[in-house]
């Protein structure tokens, strides 16, 4: 078995284990999971609607000018 091989397992095997473990004691629902329990601070939100915004743009708009 190859070294890559290893470390992807090993990877694969704890984002299993991490998204299981962060689940338990928590009840979610789909206000919650949309939108982060309205938890979010303006900033985090301003920066990713910025990002959303100029990666949108890019994947169909930009292509335009070229």
């Amino acid at each position: 078995m190859s070294y890559a091989l290893v470390v992807i397992t090993l990877f694969f095997l704890l984002s299993i284990y991490l998204a299981l473990r962060s689940k338990k004691g928590k009840t979610m629902d789909h206000e919650g999971w949309s939108v982060g329990g309205r938890s979010y601070g303006a900033l985090l939100v301003f920066l990713l609607s910025a990002g959303e915004i100029y990666t949108t743009f890019t994947f169909l708009g930009g292509s335009g000018w070229a």
